[in-house]
Parts: C-alpha cells; sequence; structure tokens
C-alpha cells in the first residue's frame, strides 16, 4: 500500500539524516556524542541531501517537524553557524516539550550546553589575544 509508504517515508528519511549524523532519536545523547570532530564532511553533506527530500508539507506529526528542527539546526552547528544553531535549538527545546518528546529535549539541551561552551571558548581566546602586549 503506497499510501503507508509515503506515511512511514518521512520518520525514515529522518532517521538516514540522523543516522549520518550520529544522533539517535531514540535515546538520550550519551557523553560520547557531544564530540561531533568525528562525523565526516561528506555524513554531513548526505545528511543535508537527505533532509532536502523532505519538504515540511510532508511531516504532519509535530515529533517529525521537531525531529527535522533539530536536524537542522545541527547541521547549522556543524557548518559552524553556531549563533543561528542555538536558536534553532531553542526553538527545538520549546516545541519539543510541548510534545513532550522528553529525549529531543535533551539533544537540544545537550547541543545548546556543547554551543555555549565552545561560544566561550572562542571568547576566551579573544580575550587571551587582547590581553597580549
Amino acid at each position: 500500500d503506497d499510501s503507508f509508504a509515503l506515511a512511514s517515508k518521512p520518520s525514515l528519511i529522518l532517521s538516514k539524516a540522523a543516522f549520518h549524523l550520529h544522533i539517535s532519536f531514540g535515546s538520550k545523547p550519551k557523553q560520547d556524542q557531544l564530540d561531533s570532530s568525528h562525523i565526516q564532511h561528506h555524513d554531513i553533506q548526505k545528511a543535508k541531501t537527505t533532509l532536502n527530500e523532505l519538504p515540511d508539507k510532508m511531516l504532519h506529526l509535530d515529533m517529525r517537524k521537531c525531529e527535522k528542527n533539530l536536524l537542522s539546526a545541527e547541521l547549522l552547528r556543524l557548518d559552524g553557524e553556531e549563533e543561528p544553531a542555538l536558536e534553532s535549538f531553542k526553538k527545538v527545546v520549546e516545541e519539543s516539550k510541548k510534545c513532550k518528546l522528553e529525549n529531543l529535549v535533551a539533544i537540544a539541551e545537550n547541543r545548546i550546553c556543547l554551543i555555549n561552551f565552545e561560544l566561550e571558548k572562542s571568547d576566551d581566546v579573544d580575550k587571551m589575544l587582547e590581553d597580549l602586549p
């Protein structure tokens, strides 16, 4: 039955993109998932291509919308767009809390901490550079 295949397709597409980004929607982030340096550039490209296959109008479930927004935010983060990613993750936390998607909230909050840490680190470097004689 094609209609069922299409209905389940968003979750398959999202799972595929998540897999490339080493994100598991079904579980809270593990410590080793904090470090994204092992994510290859081609995996990021694959995830982007995969997400582009999924127009928002195909996302009927709020849960899928949250998942897609989470992945989009993660792609921003991996592209070094920390500030926009931070905003996106904050939205994901809000939306996911409304839908009681605890794991997505945990992943997004984990990324927010990570980005804040990265931003503080780069601020520290900036300060150190300013303090140099």
